[in-house]
């Protein structure tokens, strides 16, 4: 059966991609977004840019997206019409409640199921040059994180295949490889519960890729998450090394932030990366040559990845089970 159509009228072309992020008065206006969405006309694949509305946003803030050729999607039109597609699904339905950003998983993909291929881009990911996405479209690719950025039951790392690393912050994907069925009994059985609620859609994700026949991620040489600490060498990000013990300190000059991001055609500022956000703007450059993003192949976790998830779930678990019970008292 076919996906029912939009609610709004996307004006997107069969060739055009579908270009899309998430946000709400957390990111609106801030100055790290503002640096970020003015270098999104670099991308020159033939695209339309959207922004799903977590909820918090109106219309009096339509205007800051358009300054950036964005289209904010009217959350009153959109949202009885995705919790009508999630009537059979009520895990999928509370967990959009309590983690806004688990509208990346259910929301983009039903908005553009009829439509061939989505990148996904977070507001605080930074062009600095010219750029195409690959074609055709792989099955997912995606960015190496710095760190596990997963949460939920340590079974997870067991009974599914996952992907080690995935960060969800820039992907590339066609909206088919998102089954509701598949969300449904994943979030039920794995993250409902979880000790840190806002990692569970990064997770899923990477049960999601994991999934699929081929999936595949960016280089590091083109993609960097940037995110603040000294988890990953430049050597590590370069050759897309997941380190999982590695140095937590946080950066502190502007130098060392600069050496890591140098030569990145797609830099995600995350997390405390984002106090260096205009340092690396300086490294942006429009005569640079355009490139196509390259992909490599993403290999499943090993079994030792899988020891080392299940041990760190575990533990978060308990941790979590002792605070709420200290609490409770």
């Amino acid at each position: 059966m076919s996906p029912p159509p939009p609610p709004i009228d996307l004006r997107l072309k069969p060739d055009e991609l579908a270009v899309v992020t998430l946000c709400g008065l957390r990111e609106y206006d801030k100055g790290y977004a503002n640096t970020c969405l003015a270098t999104w006309d670099r991308l020159k694949t033939p695209h339309r840019r959207y922004c799903v509305n977590d909820g918090t946003l109106g219309d009096e803030h339509r205007g800051w997206f358009e300054k950036y050729g964005i289209e904010l999607i009217d959350h009153a039109t959109l949202e009885p019409w995705v919790l009508e597609q999630l009537r059979d699904y009520p895990t999928l339905v509370e967990m959009r409640k309590r983690v806004p950003m688990y509208r990346k998983l259910v929301d983009v993909p039903r908005l553009f199921a009829n439509h061939d291929r989505v990148l996904f881009v977070d507001t605080d990911i930074l062009y600095t040059g010219p750029l195409r996405v690959p074609e055709p479209t792989p099955d997912v690719a995606y960015g190496m994180d710095d760190s596990i950025g997963y949460s939920g039951s340590w079974r997870l790392a067991y009974r599914d295949p996952m992907i080690v690393g995935l960060n969800s912050g820039f992907m590339l994907y066609p909206p088919r490889v998102v089954d509701l069925d598949m969300l449904e009994r994943y979030a039920r059985k794995y993250v409902f519960r979880a000790a840190t609620p806002w990692l569970t859609e990064q997770t899923t994700w990477g049960a999601v890729a994991a999934d699929q026949p081929k999936p595949r991620r960016f280089t590091g040489e083109q993609y960097r998450v940037l995110g603040g600490f000294r988890k990953r060498k430049r050597d590590d990000i370069l050759n897309n090394r997941f380190v999982w013990v590695g140095d937590k300190s946080q950066i502190d000059n502007e130098q060392e932030m600069l050496d890591l991001a140098r030569g990145g055609r797609v830099l995600h500022i995350a997390g405390m990366g984002k106090r260096w956000y205009e340092a690396i703007a300086t490294l942006c450059d429009d005569a640079l040559p355009e490139v196509t993003l390259d992909l490599i192949d993403a290999p499943l976790m090993t079994a030792g990845d899988r020891a080392k998830l299940a041990s760190r779930l575990f533990t978060g678990g308990v941790v979590q089970k002792a605070r709420a019970a200290i609490k409770g008292r």
